[in-house]
């Protein structure tokens, strides 16, 4: 399962339609948080972490926080309307890939063969 972290409720939704579409179970949740009941019930594949998020909070935060609980070998995917080099460096800085809202069709493509292309 991908799970898609973005208080954007429509940017959200949508991006996890586009990939479940293309044969890959997606949730999205509008708060980091909620990854704990996510995580009681199902194994996850892969994340994708909007950059900015409403709390306070910023992606590359919130991937050290969730690789400190333990989730180190769930590939991360960060994306943001914000296309600025300043959000690109410290995306890739955080050892992650940052593809931009606007390549929703792209980022979709992406995870869904790094899902796919893992074993088991």
């Amino acid at each position: 399962m991908v799970v898609v972290i973005d208080d954007d409720s429509v940017q959200g939704m949508v991006l996890a339609e586009s990939i479940s579409q293309r044969g890959v179970r997606a949730e999205h949740i509008l708060h980091w948080s909620q990854l704990d009941k996510i995580l009681l019930h199902n194994s996850v594949s892969c994340l994708v972490i909007d950059y900015y998020l409403k709390d306070g909070w910023f992606g590359p935060e919130v991937a050290k926080l969730l690789r400190s609980f333990g989730c180190t070998g769930v590939p991360i995917y960060f994306t943001s309307s914000d296309e600025s080099s300043v959000v690109r460096r410290q995306c890739e800085a955080s050892g992650h890939p940052f593809v931009p809202k606007r390549w929703r069709w792209l980022l979709a493509n992406l995870v869904v063969a790094r899902v796919l292309s893992q074993p088991g």
